[in-house]
């Protein structure tokens, strides 16, 4: 698998993208203006069951142990409609092995940052996420349906267990969402955890394909 770093953001600790594809250069697609989505969709940036989305282009998700960006974590902002969570819908792949159990979890907003865990927010991956060349979206569920309030602001991070240390895995990009709520830790300053400051903004840059139900 070809394999091309680019440097998003000029600043100390730069956020990360892997991008591949089967020889032919990448493709990128749009969403469809005006896409119905299931009435219980609080949020959605990748369409209907989240499959419209970059398949070729995708942020590390990576172990404190692993070469690549070690540790960095991403989080994404989104705004509550008041309705219950219950379930979160990523577009994920593995990229080094072992990174089955991509860890998850809703964070608070603080003034426009991540900030403390929600409780009752950790969620849990619905089996394993495909191989990088088999992407396709992760269902992650909380514990019990979470209830929200209207217009609150809510952060998703994304993160790698500490028992998969050595492990990547990719958030694929959105095809078009570039809307700002986008932060990430990396290197020296991550404990590879969503509960690190300070985070780095990288607003700006195309935000991971994700949905809330």
């Amino acid at each position: 698998m070809n394999k091309t770093l680019r440097i998003l953001l000029c600043c100390a600790l730069a956020l990360t993208v892997v991008s591949f594809a089967a020889g032919q250069a990448l493709q990128i697609g749009h969403i469809t203006t005006g896409a119905i989505l299931p009435p219980n969709a609080i949020y959605s940036n990748c369409g209907t069951g989240c499959t419209s989305y970059n398949t070729g282009s995708g942020y590390y998700i990576s172990g404190t142990a692993n070469t690549d960006s070690a540790g960095q974590v991403i989080a994404v902002q989104f705004t509550s409609t008041g309705a219950s969570i219950t379930k979160v819908i990523e577009a994920n792949s593995q990229y080094v092995s072992p990174s089955s159990k991509v860890g998850a979890i809703l964070l608070k907003d603080a003034s426009g940052t991540p900030g403390g865990a929600i409780t009752g927010g950790t969620l849990t991956v619905v089996g394993s996420c495909p191989p990088a060349t088999g992407s396709k979206p992760c269902t992650y569920k909380p514990k019990k349906a979470l209830k929200t309030k209207k217009k609150q602001l809510i952060w998703l991070c994304q993160y790698l267990p500490k028992n998969e240390a050595a492990g990547a895995a990719l958030w694929m990009e959105s095809n078009s969402d570039t809307t700002n709520g986008f932060s990430f830790i990396n290197g020296s300053t991550s404990n590879g955890t969503c509960l690190k400051e300070p985070w780095i903004s990288a607003n700006g840059a195309t935000r991971p394909a994700f949905a809330i139900n």
